[in-house]
């Protein structure tokens, strides 16, 4: 204790006693200044009472029992039936591992380029997008594809091994334009 009093400085109660007048005893010096009820409507801004702020009593006596449900109006016209809409793609192509063209539609050739296929067809797909999908193997793969420079008509396919290396694979492509 003796410990504790001789650091007691006249500032250090000061502030002591500053800081609980500030955090609580200020606000109830206010509270007891207001005489009870006297804050009424006209001391309330406008809107300043919300939903959020009422108890649950005072909504209950605000909303009364729900109404019995009206009767379902009649049926809304159908509207006419639109065109028939264009296919996402009319150029496919079902090439062979040994540049064979087993089907297709739109296209009009397949040439070895070195080690990968150009698929041509009879139409610009320069600034198509190609999906090719290669045939079932063992070892797994991919596949590089991409306009044919040089031939706005054709696409480069260029599959690949599981290690990234060339292979001769049969596919299917779709070009969607």
């Amino acid at each position: 204790m003796t410990r504790m009093l001789g650091r007691l400085t006249y500032a250090n109660v000061m502030v002591t006693v500053l800081a609980l007048v500030a955090l609580g005893g200020g606000t109830a010096f206010a509270a007891s200044q207001l005489e009870r009820e006297s804050v009424g409507t006209g001391a309330l801004k406008k809107e300043a009472v919300t939903p959020a702020k009422l108890s649950k009593k005072a909504k209950s006596t605000l909303t009364g029992p729900t109404g019995p449900r009206g009767a379902t109006g009649p049926q809304g016209e159908t509207g006419a039936r639109g065109e028939a809409g264009v296919p996402a793609t009319s150029l496919t192509a079902h090439v062979s591992a040994t540049d064979k063209l087993i089907g297709g539609s739109g296209v009009t050739r397949v040439v070895p380029v070195e080690k990968a296929y150009a698929v041509e067809f009879d139409r610009d797909v320069s600034g198509c997008n190609f999906q090719v999908t290669l045939e079932r193997s063992t070892g797994g793969g991919s596949v590089i594809v991409g306009p044919f420079e040089g031939n706005p008509n054709a696409v480069i396919i260029e599959p690949l091994d599981s290690t990234e290396g060339h292979t001769t694979r049969a596919f299917y492509l779709a070009v969607l334009c």
